[in-house]
């Protein structure tokens, strides 16, 4: 109960501040939200329309909103059309619908195929062992709080 009263106390503050300042703090209603559940929109994305086809075929594959499909398949679409070289990489795959969404933008969009590498530890990634990864490795990672010496 005392969590909800000092949050309230917040809010009612944070309010108050930005009223002052001439702004008002509003909800935004669910319709006008950029992370939807369903995936065919127009918000006025450049190649929206070509991506709103392939993310309904990826949709249940991925967790990742509307919003951020749609501008990974611009960016796809930009690296081929300004020529950039090179392979896609996803880490932390999932199901893989993001990467199926890079494959198919890269199909459309461009001249040759690329080698699409993807990664994912399917559980924690496991600290660093200071007989296979090294000192320098274990070092690094202790300056962040994650090295555990366990050899």
């Amino acid at each position: 109960m005392r969590i909800k009263s000092i949050r309230r106390t917040l809010l009612s503050g944070d309010r108050w501040i930005h009223a002052k300042l001439g702004y008002a703090i509003k909800p935004v209603p669910a319709k006008t939200s950029f992370y939807r559940t369903d995936y065919d929109h127009s918000l006025g994305f450049r190649f929206e329309k070509e991506a709103n086809e392939y993310i309904k075929q990826v949709r249940n594959n991925t967790m990742l909103p509307y919003i951020r499909l749609v501008t990974l398949y611009q960016q796809v679409v930009h690296c081929e059309q300004s020529g950039v070289s090179g392979s896609f990489v996803e880490c932390g795959v999932w199901k893989g619908g993001s990467v199926g969404l890079m494959a198919l933008a890269n199909l459309r969009n461009g001249t040759a195929r690329r080698h699409i590498h993807l990664f994912d530890a399917f559980d924690d990634i496991c600290e660093p062992d200071r007989v296979l990864d090294g000192d320098a490795v274990v070092k690094e990672c202790g300056k962040s709080g994650r090295a555990a010496d366990r050899r």
